[in-house]
């Protein structure tokens, strides 16, 4: 019943994870200070600190429905890969194990260890869009040539 309540996904889903901005007069609001690149009177382009407060929304959902399937709130301060595991086991939960076959990750989840338990724990084959400049992008271009399968 779980699984075809979302069945037009075919499996395929979406982890992600959305800054919700805010001031800092919220209870248990988390806090980032970045820097960011401004141009001052003289045209010159300086970096600034800036102080951002909120929150952090993470969560699962179905590629072609949108329909979410796991969620969580934690601080705009806290990393959303240490909370990868725990959206797996809320999705399957919620939807049950086994439905979740192809999982599209942003760049904010690369970690070799919870990928690896993804594939082989969870048997969920993920997709990551990587940078031209990563390290990853040139080993999987190489293995690309190795083997013949190209890889974008």
């Amino acid at each position: 019943m779980k699984e075809g309540l979302i069945k037009e996904d075919r499996g395929r889903y979406i982890l992600d994870a959305s800054r919700l901005e805010t001031t800092e007069k919220y209870e248990g609001v988390g806090m980032v200070v970045e820097k960011e690149k401004h141009l001052n009177k003289r045209g010159e382009i300086v970096e600034i600190e800036v102080v951002k407060y909120g929150w952090k929304l993470i969560m699962i959902q179905g590629v072609r429905s949108g329909i979410v399937v796991a969620v969580k709130v934690v601080k705009i301060n806290e990393h959303e890969n240490n909370y990868m595991l725990e959206m797996i086991e809320k999705a399957q939960k919620n939807i049950g194990v086994g439905v979740i076959k192809l999982l599209l990750i942003d760049r904010g989840f690369i970690d070799g260890i919870n990928l690896w338990t993804l594939k082989n724990k969870y048997n969920i084959d993920f997709i990551i869009p990587s940078r031209d400049d990563m390290k990853v992008t040139g080993n999987v271009r190489r293995f690309g040539n190795y083997t013949g399968i190209n890889y974008y």
